[in-house]
């Protein structure tokens, strides 16, 4: 698990440096909003019907979810704080920020919180080995399914979301009018005397 969890990191940290380049030129949000979600679902699906299965004889199809996982899971953070940002502005993005890191962590907690009962061992049980790695598949798979779950109602209600965005526009929009007013004020000084 240790080593699941650093190769996501480091492919998640390149991956959301990179996905942070691509959002500065194309200001593409609503676009990976959909994708991610998407590429996630069907690699849920995988992990659940390939990687779990066969984690005790192959880990490279747990590796390689986890990748994606990775790959795909740490730029949402990013994009989903330039999306806010964009969408309530004039509000101060420090504040739809801290909004959404809180709601973040409270639907976080919850969904650990459940996750955590799902996956439940009971030891007092007697199973043998085989009966007791049964159990621990059927119930990371249940907990797959809630992510499962999770995320395509994410991304059905990204289908409602329109991409408005307010703080690029503005900041067209000033330096034209701050163009505009050094222009009105040059012309003002240049007029002629009657």
């Amino acid at each position: 698990m240790g080593v699941l969890g650093v190769f996501s990191l480091i492919a998640g940290i390149g991956s959301a440096i990179i996905f942070g380049k691509i959002l500065d030129k194309t200001r593409k949000y609503l676009f990976f909003m959909r994708l991610i979600p998407a590429i996630l679902l069907i690699n849920l699906y995988f992990f659940v019907e390939y990687g779990l299965p066969m984690c005790t004889t192959d880990k490279v199809p747990i590796l390689a979810s986890a990748l994606v996982f990775g790959i795909f899971m740490l730029p949402t953070i990013p994009l989903c704080l330039s999306l806010s940002a964009e969408t309530t502005f004039p509000l101060n993005p420090s504040t739809s920020n801290s909004i959404i890191f809180l709601f973040g962590q409270i639907g976080g907690s919850s969904l650990s919180l459940i996750a955590t009962e799902m996956s439940h061992q009971d030891f007092s049980v007697q199973m043998t080995d085989v009966q007791r790695i049964a159990d621990e598949q059927a119930k990371g798979a249940s907990v797959m399914y809630l992510l499962f779950w999770v995320t395509f109602a994410g991304l059905i209600l990204s289908l409602f979301v329109e991409e408005d965005l307010r703080r690029t526009r503005f900041g067209e929009g000033s330096n034209k009018t701050v163009e505009l007013g050094k222009f009105v004020q040059l012309s003002e000084t240049i007029k002629p005397q009657v």
